[in-house]
């Protein structure tokens, strides 16, 4: 194990890895601001694993996503982010919203 690894682990099991990636986002955050990049640089902690589900702009086409304004101009979904999965409420709510 890498040196590294090893330094997370530890802080991880002394103050809770949810805390520690929490407290590196908000660190990160701090850090942008300090050299005048502003805030949206650093990344973002979410839920847990277990609660979230597939993205349904992976489960259709992309024309069908981008027909219920799912995705940007650059065909990247507004709502998962690239990351491919969400919150079951977030799933529902796209399934349900009708393009305006």
């Amino acid at each position: 194990m890498s040196p590294d690894k090893e330094a997370v682990r530890q802080l991880g099991d002394q103050i809770g890895y949810g805390n520690m990636m929490f407290l590196a986002e908000e660190c990160w955050h701090e850090k942008l601001e300090r050299a005048s990049y502003g805030p949206g640089g650093e990344f973002a902690v979410g839920p847990c694993a277990t609660f979230m589900v597939p993205c349904p702009h992976l489960k259709k086409t992309k024309a069908y996503a981008k027909t219920h304004g799912w995705l940007d101009p650059a065909g990247h979904c507004d709502w998962c982010c690239g990351a491919g999965r969400v919150t079951r409420k977030v799933a529902a709510a796209m399934l349900a919203r009708k393009k305006s």
